[in-house]
Order: structure tokens, then sequence, then C-alpha cells
């Protein structure tokens, strides 16, 4: 609370005249000193006009001390009333101006990152200056952009004046420390349809964590376990958030390998008695093959049969769709997966009848 001493002089006269005065609401404990013209004199103090204005000493003095309660519009008169019941008025307009109120914010305080802090002061008559002080330096603005290169204890001050004169501070201690920093890798370093189960291991430093897996599900779990239905490349992305809400992220590409596991039996049997009468691929996953060869040769490389749809078999017929002879045949495919790897298997098959 700040006290302040207004000393004024007072003159006997029939007539009375009147002072102005202009204080802020931080000075709400003031102190009014009088000087008489004749120590006999009997002083006397009142509030004429105004609400929240209290005298709380000396009322019958040459010195008083007054409590504002409310900023405003006063009048404090003085009356010196002689030994002839003479006396002389001296009205002191008293107006008390509102104290601004100084305030600001910031959108996050991080490590070698160039912070905004925001100046969100009020005042009923506007701004007049904003000083900022960050340490021993000072800097006159309306917003401060700041960038702390070294990690520690900082205290922010801001001091703002209205346009008439009264002022406020506001201050605040950040703590800083060293920018969070975001890692993990996963287990099973090799992973396959036949084992989408993926492990992430975290090492980032501590803080609140967001998983993004890369195919539109998310986590924050600190070591999540994620399923992947279908091969492919996944961009994983960690963020990590500390307790100023600094941020660091990385990103990751996961690939999920197409584990195709298929057989063409070595022997077949086209007699139509329903069992092992044609040749074909068989196995897990194949539904995922995005394109398919199979070529059926003879031993003097003659093609007998070929297909490129995966659900079609051959039978122990040739080209022209008359039974093929009992023998041993070479096969060949193409694959081609759904992540665009392609590979060509060969091998031989005996047809029996």
């Amino acid at each position: 609370m700040h006290r302040l001493l207004i000393l004024f002089f007072l003159k006997l006269s029939f007539l009375g005249y009147c002072q102005n005065l202009q204080i802020c609401h931080s000075d709400s404990l003031v102190d009014f000193s009088v000087v008489p013209s004749s120590l006999t004199n009997t002083l006397e103090w009142e509030f004429i006009f105004g609400d929240g204005a209290e005298i709380i000493d000396g009322q019958f003095s040459d010195s008083i001390s007054v409590k504002f309660s409310n900023p405003g519009e006063y009048i404090l008169q003085l009356r010196e009333v002689a030994s002839n019941d003479c006396f002389t008025p001296v009205d002191l307009n008293i107006f008390v101006s509102p104290n601004p109120l100084a305030s600001f914010s910031n959108d996050g305080v991080c490590i070698y990152d160039s912070v905004k802090f925001f100046n969100t002061s009020i005042a009923n008559d506007g701004i007049q200056s904003s000083i900022w002080r960050v340490g021993n330096e000072v800097f006159d603005d309306i917003d401060l952009n700041y960038k702390f290169d070294e990690t520690g204890e900082y205290l922010i001050e801001l001091s703002v004046v209205s346009n008439s004169g009264c002022s406020d501070t506001e201050s605040l201690i950040f703590s800083l420390s060293d920018r969070p920093m975001a890692d993990f890798y996963h287990y099973p370093e090799k992973i396959t349809t036949l084992d989408p189960t993926v492990e992430f291991v975290n090492i980032s430093s501590e803080g609140s964590v967001s998983w993004s897996f890369g195919d539109e599900l998310f986590s924050d779990e600190w070591q999540p376990t994620h399923y992947y239905p279908a091969a492919g490349w996944y961009d994983v992305q960690l963020t990590i958030e500390d307790e100023n809400g600094c941020l660091d992220s990385i990103t990751k590409s996961l690939l999920v390998e197409n584990e195709l596991i298929y057989y063409l039996p070595t022997s077949f049997t086209p007699d139509g008695d329903g069992l092992n009468d044609d040749f074909g691929l068989k196995g897990f996953n194949i539904d995922r093959i995005q394109e398919f060869s199979l070529v059926i040769t003879n031993r003097w490389g003659e093609v007998i049969f070929s297909v490129d749809d995966i659900s079609q078999t051959w039978r122990g017929e040739n080209l022209l769709g008359n039974a093929a002879m009992t023998g041993t045949y070479l096969w060949s495919i193409r694959i081609k997966d759904e992540l665009g790897k392609q590979t060509r298997h060969i091998g031989e098959v005996t047809l029996l009848r």
C-alpha cells in the first residue's frame, strides 16, 4: 500500500477557495497536512462529496490520514474556525484514478525458441507505456519477443503506466530446462503380416506423449502395442510435451511386409474323382497378391498352359483343350505382392492319369 503526503496552505478569509488533486488508487492511504493561519484556530475536516473515503486519524488536527476504498471523485473540505466563529472553508477536489491491471500471457516458454509475451494489461483511460524486464535487460514495447538461450530460472516483469500516470506491475518466474527429446524403437525389428503386432519402446525424456501409428489410429500410452492388419509402409510419429508446454516429435517409417505362405503340389491326378484333380497356387494371404501369372511348359519348352488369374488352375489339358500326356512338366509363376515386390519361382510337377 502506498502512502502519499499532501501539504497545502490555508489563509483565513471570509470567502473559501478550491484546489484540485489527482491521485492513483494504489495511493489508497493519503496524509493531508495544513499550515493554519493561527495556532489558536480550530480545524475541521469533512468529505462533502464521494463514497468510499474514510478519515482514519487526525480529524481535528493539522494532519489527517485518509483511506480511499474506491476510485472516483471526492471533495474534502477543511474549515479553519477563529475564536469569533469566523471560518474559512477550503475545498479540495480529489480524483482517485483506478489503477491499471498489468498482465501478460505467452504461448509456451521453451529453450532455444523465440517466445512471444502478449501484453493483456487493462486501463480505463488507456496504457501510456509498457516496460518489460528480463533479468538485467529492459525492453520498451507493447509485446515482448524473447529467446531463451540458457536453462535456468527467469523472472519476467511487466510494468505499465496508464494515461493518468497510475502504474501496476506483474511478474512471473519461468523455470527452463533442456528441450524435451522424443525417440523410440519398435520390436520386432522385422514385421510381417504373419505377426503384425508391434511393441513400441519409448526412450524419450519425461513428459506427456501422443502417438500416431500412420493408420489413423492414435494412443497416449507411454509404450503402446499396436496391431497392423495390412502390409505396407506406415509413418509412426511420437510427440512429447514437457511441463512448460514445449514439444518435440520424431517420425519413423515402419514396414509391414507381406509374408506369403503358399505351395504347389509336386503331382496331381486329373481323373475327376475329386481328389487332387488340379494344379495351382494354394496358401495363406494369397488373396493379397496384386499380380499373378502361371505358365506350364513341357520338356521341350512348349507352353502347355498359361493364366494370370490366381483362382484358375491347370486340369491337365493343353492349349487346344486336349488331355496332356502323362509326365513331368515345368511350371513358372510370377507374383507381385501388395507392396509392389515382384518374385519369380520355378519348379516341376508330375501329371498322373
